[in-house]
């Protein structure tokens, strides 16, 4: 079976990461493909980390890099597609300010994903 990963950067998140995780992971479980999250703590200092650690124990599905300091979102994506070895990668927003929804993938084949991102509202713009 094919498999996905998921790479999603994360910095200082920790009030919003339940919310994320069991969105993503309700998505991603529903497409018929095996896949991994792979968050990537890029340096954290508000407990982002400890608590992707205890999710990355209890779900088996989950990877967690952790960064030890903070170097961007750039870098921090290069760390997670560093650390993907599936049939295609997705790269995810792991901020939550921009209510996005992550549409069925039609299809992977080969390394190509079909996918797309619609905002909530025409009108919503990112925080700060």
């Amino acid at each position: 079976m094919k498999r996905l990963d998921a790479v999603v950067p994360i910095y200082n998140e920790q009030d919003i990461l339940p919310e994320l995780d069991a969105r993503l992971r309700s998505v991603l479980s529903g497409l018929g493909y095996d896949w991994r999250i792979i968050y990537v703590d890029d340096g954290s200092v508000d407990g982002t980390g400890s608590w992707l650690a205890a999710l990355a124990i209890e779900h088996p599905q989950v990877s967690v890099v952790h960064l030890s300091r903070n170097f961007g979102q750039q870098l921090a994506i290069a760390a997670g597609l560093a650390m993907a070895d599936a049939d295609a990668v997705v790269l995810l927003d792991g901020d939550c300010r921009i209510r996005r929804r992550l549409s069925p993938l039609s299809s992977i084949s080969g390394k190509r994903v079909t996918m797309s991102f619609m905002r909530s509202s025409a009108n919503e713009k990112r925080a700060g």
